[in-house]
């Protein structure tokens, strides 16, 4: 919720969304946890449903906002209620809520919406009143639109996903053909968004302030929302609400995404004014920025996700886990989102301080701690998830298949283990004793890793991840007695990298648009695990040169004076060029031109960038593409060449057919023709991708196509293993000779591609 707000204290009780979290406690045992958890469900339970001595529920199936209060709150209460839907006993309150909600709306609003709603006051007779706009203290009522209808439409499909018989017979009743109210609902959040570009929200029609957590809030309701017309075969429903959400996930990772930071803004506006995050301020600053991991804007395995929950624990985490952030509301987001991330310590913590403050105390806190209906909701929620049925809807189940716990094994030790969830498998994780990710997949039910592990005992957890943010988790120990030494990437006098642009990994492999591509990524090497680092195109591409993204900004134009691979090559003697097709002139280090007959484009080719480049002769060997047929004609092919089409042979404006035309005609008819590439020969060659489409942000830049082609290369060969483009670096820096650096020092190589 976003909008006019009586106090910035209001804002955050408004806001307080506590979603299910995953506790790991050693001080009990797994039976005592379970027995502790499902007493906390009970307790929180019988507090929302309590009629009197608390009175959080009213006669008509409405939910005061607190214990005794005359308010009536509907996000509160929609957060409230979906804790209902974690305990079967009170499900039909679940419904006496939602007739209650429908019942009250907007028919129409002051801005001629249907569907919308207001807050209400509650006399001393029971009597129910809208409250004016603006009441008398100034404040607007409501708050927002958008977090109010997002949260409704996810509180429906949560009901949904109970299994419940006569949950699922109400839900149909209020949905096509029978019924138009959630279209309605779902409406009062697409009238809000914006047609300016970024289709975000405003906090309400009258309010140009599109926030960053009503943003998500009003994402994950239209989201949920297609979900259930999917479920239900509506597809036409399911189609309208798919493309609005995905233009809101869009919005929210371009427009209120800060690339110069890394992290988000906490507001923007029509105008352009956007707020940057004062990292050490907790609301609105700090606690926005987990609002994309809670509400799957992005997934925990994507390195944004990573980057941004490190950045938020060095400034808040003993605060937030010992309830001492200064606001009085707990503000527990903050625990589910260390439970997603894996951080099961400071979740555990967490609780355990939520129970001594308020389970111990009868939700009444102290003078310094506030409950209210939207925490005891995600209250219950949490404790579920720590039962294994947190997620909306059935719980994922993870079964690690090989090797069996407490297995003797040799490294590297083959992982295979697989999913099953009603929800669907987002993504895994594996993690190590000492809680790192040693191995990361997509949307597979199943997966086969193989990993190296050094001699010892070793803890193995397994995570899959479903398409609302849920989880399952299976953990062994291991211990690992001897094992192969790890591969070595070959030596090679001739090592070439061609980079294409922007489609992501499934749009390209197993596609009818690129069959040379995918006919020697079958052939030869596929990385099926394969990641961008950021977004935009510049620091992929300086990733793979320096080791470092260096910047975001597509126009920089600065100098680079970083450790990079021209640098190391000519200290060791070696050859190279950057063939690039549409150059201006030989040596051109300037910006964007059409002038060399196409459009080059400058932050495609790095080591233009560079200062052992600029200004000296090595840049004779920045040469236009036309060069290349000419080294292998003369066979001075040199020892490193790094490939750059224009943008209309790159896939960047042209089509991905082209640019496989482009591969097939230059690249795959000559350059594999050329001797280096023979039976015999020490060629290879990358064909990558620099980034994904905009909206994948996976693992920073998302997942993208890498194949590796070669005589040393293996055939038929797919790994699995995480890379990114560090480990091209990497592998090209071993290929030739050349000492590691940035980036590239601590990521794997690509060893397990080579025979």
């Amino acid at each position: 919720m976003s909008g006019n707000r009586p106090s910035l204290t209001v804002y955050a009780a408004e806001k307080l969304l506590v979603p299910f979290l995953l506790v790991v406690c050693l001080s009990f045992t797994e039976t005592a946890w379970s027995q502790n958890y499902q007493n906390n469900i009970n307790a929180a339970s019988g507090w929302l449903a309590s009629t009197s001595n608390p009175r959080v529920t009213l006669a008509d199936g409405a939910l005061v906002d607190g214990a005794n209060s005359t308010r009536i709150m509907p996000y509160f209460s929609n957060l409230g209620v979906m804790g209902f839907t974690k305990n079967s006993t009170y499900y039909p309150n679940v419904k006496n809520w939602m007739e209650w909600y429908w019942n009250r709306v907007s028919w129409p609003d002051k801005w001629g919406i249907y569907g919308s709603i207001n807050n209400f006051d509650v006399s001393s007779t029971g009597a129910e009143t809208p409250v004016p706009d603006p009441d008398a203290q100034g404040n607007h009522n409501p708050d927002s639109t958008d977090s109010y209808a997002g949260t409704f439409l996810s509180l429906a499909y949560a009901y949904y996903n109970t299994g419940d018989s006569a949950a699922r017979s109400y839900i149909t009743s209020i949905q096509p053909p029978n019924s138009n109210r959630l279209d309605y609902v779902g409406e009062v959040v697409v009238h809000t968004k914006q047609s300016n570009g970024n289709n975000l929200t405003w906090a309400r029609p009258d309010y140009n302030i599109e926030y960053l957590m009503d943003n998500c809030e009003a994402y994950r309701g239209l989201r949920d929302l297609a979900s259930l017309y999917t479920a239900y075969g509506l597809s036409t429903q399911a189609s309208f609400y798919t493309t609005h959400a995905d233009q809101m996930l869009n919005g929210i990772q371009t427009a209120l995404w800060n690339s110069a930071n890394n992290d988000y803004y906490w507001y923007t506006t029509d105008s352009g004014s956007s707020g940057t995050v004062n990292w050490n301020v907790w609301y609105p600053d700090a606690v926005s920025q987990i609002f994309p991991i809670a509400f799957g804007v992005i997934q925990p395995t994507d390195q944004r996700a990573i980057n941004i929950w490190n950045t938020f624990q060095s400034h808040w985490k003993n605060q937030w886990t010992s309830l001492s952030t200064g606001d009085q509301y707990p503000w527990i987001i903050v625990g589910y989102v260390a439970a997603l991330m894996g951080d099961t310590t400071d979740a555990n913590t967490f609780i355990n301080n939520l129970q001594t403050t308020f389970v111990n105390n009868n939700f009444v806190g102290d003078a310094n701690h506030f409950w209210s209906t939207n925490e005891a909701g995600y209250f219950i929620r949490l404790n579920a998830q720590m039962l294994g049925s947190g997620s909306s809807g059935p719980v994922t189940h993870v079964t690690i298949s090989t090797p069996t716990d407490g297995a003797t094994v040799t490294a590297p030790v083959a992982v295979q283990a697989s999913a099953t969830s009603t929800n669907g498998v987002s993504g895994w994780h594996i993690y190590d004793e000492n809680s790192n990710i040693v191995f990361s997949a997509g949307a597979v039910s199943s997966i086969n890793a193989s990993l190296n592990f050094g001699i010892g005992t070793h803890r193995l957890l397994v995570r899959a991840w479903d398409n609302i943010s849920g989880f399952g988790d299976q953990t062994i120990n291991i211990t690992v007695t001897s094992g192969p030494p790890p591969p070595a990437v070959p030596l090679s006098n001739h090592v070439y990298v061609v980079v294409l642009e922007n489609h992501s990994y499934s749009s390209v492999i197993g596609s009818s648009s690129m069959p040379f591509l995918n006919n020697n990524a079958n052939a030869y090497s596929l990385a099926t695990n394969y990641y961008a680092d950021t977004h935009p195109s510049i620091g992929n591409y300086f990733e793979m040169t320096t080791g470092q993204i260096i910047t975001n900004n597509d126009s920089y134009t600065t100098t680079v004076t970083a450790d990079n691979i021209v640098r190391h090559l000519a200290a060791a003697g070696k050859t190279w060029k950057e063939y690039s097709e549409s150059i201006p002139s030989v040596g051109y280090t300037g910006g964007d031109s059409t002038s060399g007959g196409g459009p080059y484009t400058e932050h495609h080719n790095p080591l233009s960038y560079l200062s052992d480049v600029r200004g000296s002769s090595q840049a004779n060997n920045l040469v236009p593409f036309t060069q290349l047929q000419m080294d292998i004609n003369a066979g001075t092919l040199p020892n490193f060449g790094f490939i750059v089409p224009n943008n209309n042979d790159n896939a960047h404006d042209g089509t991905l057919n082209a640019a496989d035309t482009w591969l097939q005609n230059n690249i795959f008819s000559k350059l594999l023709n050329s001797a280096p590439f023979q039976a015999g020969g020490d060629g290879l060659l990358f064909v990558v991708f620099d980034e994904s489409d905009s909206a994948d942000t996976v693992n920073g830049g998302g997942h993208v196509a890498a194949v590796l082609i070669g005589p040393k290369v293996k055939n038929g060969f797919q790994s699995t293993t995480l890379y990114k483009h560090e480990s091209l670096l990497r592998t090209v820096n071993e290929s030739l000779g050349l000492a590691n650096f940035g980036d590239a020092v601590n990521a794997p190589d690509m060893a397990e591609f080579f025979k």
